[in-house]
């Protein structure tokens, strides 16, 4: 049954009258060969009662008789309605546990329910809305403004997104995500319709032609997304014949929807602009009264499992903010303070970092390195650990394509390097100005896909469940390297901190330590740290105080290795950006990147140090492809990189290269690197972990597979004959 809202002018011509009224039918898609404008005003006239509005008239409600279908109808608009609210709200599965632990339960099966759920709610939604506007139900403004306004409570008041006190984020994406493609579907077939009632056949054949044709590119583009997923540096390709099996995935959606979903290009988002510097913010987190000199805590000596645990790391910083200024602070304390905000120059905030270098630590530990030197325990004078969290292989080579090319740029093929004697080797490298060469790692595999489950093998050569294990970082100082570490954001380590298994852990502390400055609250919020505006997890720039915060955590690796430029060291220098869910934020600091590693070569540090570049897993935050399980994205949460940059005159380089291109195809794990880690510094074999091998001094087997290193059945993407591990 029809409810039209229709206006006329009382005094209307008969002719124009039904003139009117067909090109109203024709508008909203009624065929005149079924029901006439006779035949309609007809069955308005017997089935609704007339209000006089001005010089319009409202027909509205049914009359005595018909009621049954009129609620009937009415009931049927709001079924898909609560079916799509209640839906929503059943996505909202709680996890009370860590972070860790929610992302690890967060599995593929538990994603795809949520998906089948979504799905209905936007169907149902979509579908509540297609009944109002089709069948021009009255009230529609009031029924879309309540609808909407509904839609607007749950997705940005009562979930928010922010904690893993629900997953509704995988959620509300969809729903954003889904109720445009379904409306521009929708508003498409409509136009069609309406063109064929008023020009015939013409038009929605040209635009159905225009749809295929447009079809067709894409399935070629689909057909061509992978080319590039399996190659490596120079023209090299991942080798299956050897070692396991890495399957390449058919069609590769972070290809094809590249660029797309880059908030930061849309928003124009700027750091200049979002400075991020609201004092007051800073005075409600701390117990300053006034804020001058606002100076960030030395962290180095506090306590790993208490003291620094993640739920309470921030709030323990800001208990110990102070300012400068303040006579109450011990003259030692303000000698040693490194990271200040200056408040004092009004509306614009300045940084102020200044690492004190530590004369009595340098001349203790440079001695004891010396006569490790001496003994050849240690292989390199300086080792740079060049991280980025959550990011793959090939994700760093579609977001960061000028660091990759730096790397490829110390890149020897296997064929050259092998038809080259050790003779002219020598006389190359005296002429040539390449002092490196990089390594590659094609089957470099994950553990699992989150940072705990893959970094602790990688420093500690223990399993995540683990309750013994010793940091790689205390036989680095015990070799006698002064060491240091940054990544912008709120935590003392690559790993999250948490109480548990993890205290029984053998923490070490760095010698200096750029960490408390980013607990800053016009960052890090902890009551918003997942946020997808704003914060070390967000989809735009991470800003503070006028700049991107890893611009503070470079400029704090040069101070370093320009203070401790003669003696042994070993560095952390660690990235967040990627760590969010459009995989596209990272791009935005490649600049930083390349002009960092063009200046550390260019002051002379690259000469005697190696470099790291690695990751832990793929981008595991809510998002697009996270969502829609696509297979490349699956797949790539396995596949972190790993490249070696070696200098040259390393003793003993030619059996390291041909030890290093043997594994370049090879199977290898976090294990695999932990045992390297402590094989670059001589230390005894009993104390390596028993899954992984030395990749610098051995050769590896090509037997190695998941079912050595326990990683489980469907997190194994590169496989021997095992159908299943189970």
């Amino acid at each position: 049954m029809d409810y039209h809202i229709a206006s006329k002018h009382k005094n209307e011509l008969n002719n124009q009258q039904k003139l009117s009224e067909k090109q109203l039918d024709l508008d909203r898609g009624i065929n005149e060969a079924s029901v006439t404008s006779s035949d309609t005003d007809s069955l308005i006239h017997q089935n609704s009662t007339k209000f006089e509005v001005g010089d319009e008239t409202l027909r509205l409600l049914p009359q005595k008789g018909n009621f049954f279908r009129f609620y009937f109808l009415h009931i049927l608009l709001a079924i898909p309605f609560f079916i799509g609210i209640m839906c929503y709200i059943i996505t909202l599965e709680p996890c009370l546990k860590d972070y860790d632990s929610c992302l690890n339960e967060l599995d593929k099966s538990k994603i795809s329910r949520l998906m089948t759920i979504s799905i209905i709610s936007v169907i149902s939604l979509a579908f509540k809305y297609f009944l109002i506007f089709h069948f021009e139900v009255s009230y529609k403004l009031f029924r879309f403004t309540l609808i909407t306004s509904v839609l607007a409570y749950l997705t940005l008041i009562y979930d928010t997104g922010n904690s893993f006190s629900s997953h509704g984020a995988y959620n509300r994406l969809f729903l954003y995500i889904g109720i445009p493609v379904f409306y521009s579907g929708f508003y498409l077939i409509m136009v069609l319709y309406r063109c064929f009632l008023k020009y015939g056949k013409a038009i929605p054949l040209i635009t159905i032609t225009f749809l295929i044709i447009f079809i067709l590119y894409l399935q070629s583009k689909y057909n061509s997304s992978c080319e590039y997923w399996d190659k490596g540096f120079k023209g090299s390709v991942i080798d299956n014949s050897v070692s396991c099996n890495l399957k390449k995935p058919k069609v590769c959606n972070e290809i094809i929807f590249d660029n797309l979903f880059d908030a930061v290009f849309y928003l124009n988002d700027d750091c200049k602009k979002r400075r991020n510097d609201d004092s007051q913010v800073v005075k409600e987190y701390t117990k300053l009264d006034k804020l001058t000199k606002v100076a960030y805590p030395r962290v180095e000596k506090w306590d790993h499992t208490n003291v620094c645990n993640y739920y309470f790391f921030r709030d323990n910083v800001m208990k110990e903010v102070y300012n400068l200024d303040d006579p109450f602070i011990k003259q030692s304390v303000k000698k040693s303070n490194e990271v200040y905000v200056d408040f004092s120059l009004g509306k614009t905030p300045q940084v102020k970092i200044e690492l004190k270098k530590d004369e009595a630590l340098l001349k203790k530990r440079d001695k004891i390195f010396k006569e490790n030197l001496k003994k050849n325990n240690v292989m390199f004078k300086n080792v740079l650990f060049f991280f980025i969290d959550s990011m793959s292989r090939n994700h760093f080579k579609r977001k960061l394509p000028r660091v990759y090319q730096w790397i490829e740029k110390f890149y020897v093929p296997k064929k050259e390097s092998s038809s080259t004697s050790k003779d002219n080797n020598d006389k190359n490298n005296e002429k040539s100005d390449i002092t490196h060469e990089s390594f590659q790692f094609l089957k470099y595999h994950g553990v699992g896909t989150w940072t705990n489950i893959n970094l602790q093998p990688f420093f500690f050569g223990v399993p995540y469940d683990a309750s013994e294990g010793i940091y790689a970082l205390n036989y680095f100082k015990n070799r006698g390297y002064i060491t240091g570490s940054t990544e912008n954001t709120c935590s003392r380590e690559f790993v999250g901190l948490y109480s548990g298994e993890m205290s029984w852990l053998v923490w070490d502390n760095y010698d200096h330590d750029f960490t408390s400055f980013f607990c800053d609250p016009n960052f890090y919020s902890k009551e918003k740290v997942y946020s997808m505006v704003d914060g070390p997890y967000c989809y735009r720039k991470k800003c503070l105080y006028g700049r991107q915060t890893y611009e503070y955590s470079i400029e704090y690796t040069n101070q370093f290795f320009n203070a401790y430029k003669d003696q042994g060291k070993m560095f952390r220098l660690g990235n967040i950006d990627a760590h969010e869910g459009t995989g596209e934020s990272i791009k935005y600091v490649e600049d930083d990147m390349i002009k960092f590693l063009d200046d550390f070569e260019k002051n002379g540090h690259l000469k005697d140090t190696m470099i790291i570049f690695f990751s832990d897993h793929g981008y595991t935050m809510p998002g697009i492809h996270q969502i829609l399980q696509s297979e490349d994205h699956v797949i790539e949460l396995l596949l972190p990189f790993v490249y070696f940059l070696i200098p040259k005159n390393t003793k003993n380089f030619d059996q390291i290269r041909e030890n290093l291109n043997h594994n370049e195809n090879m199977f290898m794990t976090p294990y695999d690197m932990h045992n390297t880690l402590l094989g670059m510094i001589n230390v005894d074999r009993k104390y390596y972990n028993k899954s992984g091998t030395d990749i610098i001094k051995d050769k590896l087997k090509g037997n190695e597979g998941c079912k050595k290193f326990k990683i489980k059945d469907e997190w194994c993407k590169c496989r021997h004959d095992d159908i299943s591990l189970n």
